[in-house]
């Protein structure tokens, strides 16, 4: 039954034309909807079929017309007593429709709201095909300029979409986005874009999204030519943009273009940005405009390989969340980044460093820290930055889990008195430490030598490590 549905259903969407709004109303009809007698009603319905000397879309909207609800298809119907190209007023159309009578106020609710979303919900035409099997899109999709949010999540199969579309799924194959998706200046959610090799790469297709919110990924970086047409793109205007992840091709066979560092540097997001993540930068140096973002709650830096400094952090009172990856070349983390520790990252819950091998001291951190991984692939990093790191551990005394993982040199964690400021420690785990011999609690078996909060003690692939008793 279920795969016969979903064959009635692929008919109908090839029927709608592309046109959101057809299959947004059909699908809000046949949700829930079991009876493939109902579903094929709709399908050969005749209405479909329009002399052909009218718009092919037509067809399309008339069988969303009749399954519109009554009180929007009401106000449709009233729109067509203005001239064929009339410009609407929102607001003023609104006030029409309630003295007709066609806006009710229920539940405490004005008039004049509940007939701001009637509109709404007939002009958004909000579109969602996740999880669906389409390899394309209609070519007529992207002359939907009202369309405010179309999600692809899951689409797998799709390889193209059509000129002039935006989009929302991170989930498919699309190797770079198509020309004219400035004209999307009412897209509101679009969670990826591919720029393209050629020229224009398309950042400045950006310039007229100013009313992207949610998170966008930006991916392909090394296409960017120019600073110009970064410079174009006026991210710093896109006000509601909440989440933004700046990504490189990762791939030896990729080589940075030189202008890496100045294409990120007037990029610039803008100052409301809560959440950041940068893939594979292939410059040395951070853009400057990190430290200015006073209202960002998590930084992820990944695999940014030739990165040796990091702009100062220290003015960002809300940051909760800082991982940095794979930053092979990063040796000192500014002085300045958390001024010595006084009023530095009140807010900060979780902090991971793994695989920076160069780095030779960390970061003094602040009391309210309550997870931190240390992890180092490679061996190189864990056994140098241990003796400096024992200050700011004995301060975390809010750290209720610790992981530390693939650090071969680390012979001693009693040594250093680094576990017993961990008064809050519930969750400890040691992995992969070939060199460790000695942990508190396991050399004298005294357990008020383990932190005394601590409930769960997880110790693998450590061969050197030994009790006294044994």
């Amino acid at each position: 039954m279920a795969g016969e549905l979903t064959s009635i259903g692929y008919e109908i969407v090839k029927k709608c034309k592309g046109l959101p709004l057809a299959v947004k109303t059909l699908a809000g009809c046949l949700q829930g909807e079991s009876n493939v007698y109902v579903w094929n009603k709709i399908l050969q319905s005749k209405t479909w079929n329009l002399p052909d000397d009218q718009n092919d879309i037509i067809g399309a909207l008339k069988v969303s017309f009749n399954y519109l609800p009554a009180h929007l298809k009401l106000c449709f119907s009233y729109c067509s007593i203005f001239p064929n190209g009339y410009e609407f007023d929102k607001y003023e159309l609104v006030l029409m429709w309630s003295a007709a009578g066609f806006v009710l106020a229920t539940g405490g609710i004005p008039s004049e709201t509940l007939g701001a979303q009637y509109f709404d919900d007939l002009v958004s035409r909000y579109l969602d095909l996740s999880w669906t099997h389409i390899r394309s899109l209609p070519e007529r999709i992207g002359t939907l300029k009202f369309l405010q949010t179309l999600k692809l999540n899951g689409c797998s199969e799709l390889l193209q979409l059509p000129a002039t579309m935006g989009i929302s799924g991170a989930s498919f194959k699309l190797m770079e986005m198509p020309l004219g998706m400035a004209m999307l200046i009412e897209l509101q959610t679009l969670s990826k874009f591919v720029l393209r090799k050629k020229t224009p790469c398309g950042i400045s297709d950006l310039m007229g999204m100013r009313k992207l919110r949610g998170t966008l990924s930006i991916s392909k970086f090394e296409n960017i030519a120019s600073v110009e047409e970064a410079r174009a793109a006026r991210m710093k205007e896109t006000f509601d943009l909440q989440g933004l992840e700046l990504s490189w091709t990762d791939s030896n066979d990729i080589f940075g273009n030189g202008l890496e560092e100045e294409v990120v540097e007037v990029l610039r997001p803008p100052k409301e940005l809560k959440y950041l993540s940068i893939f594979c930068f292939k410059s040395r140096t951070l853009p400057t405009w990190l430290s200015c973002l006073s209202h960002l709650e998590s930084i992820r830096l990944f695999n940014c390989r030739k990165c040796k400094s990091i702009p100062s952090l220290a003015s960002l009172p809300r940051l909760k969340k800082l991982v940095m990856i794979g930053l092979y070349e990063l040796k000192h983390i500014e002085h300045n980044l958390c001024q010595d520790g006084e009023g530095a990252f009140p807010c900060l819950l979780e902090f991971e460093i793994t695989n920076c091998q160069t780095l030779v001291e960390l970061p003094y951190l602040p009391s309210t820290l309550k997870n931190t991984s240390l992890q180092d692939d490679a061996n190189n990093f864990f056994n140098i930055s241990i003796t400096s790191a024992s200050g700011w551990f004995q301060s975390l005394t809010a750290l209720n889990k610790l992981e530390i993982r693939h650090m071969s040199e680390l012979q001693s964690l009693s040594s250093e008195g680094i576990l017993n400021g961990f008064i809050s420690l519930q969750d400890l785990v040691i992995s992969d430490c070939p060199g460790l011999m000695a942990l508190p609690g396991l050399e004298s078996m005294a357990e008020e030598e383990l932190p005394t909060m601590l409930k769960e003690l997880r110790i693998s692939a450590c061969r050197n490590l030994k009790s006294k008793s044994a």
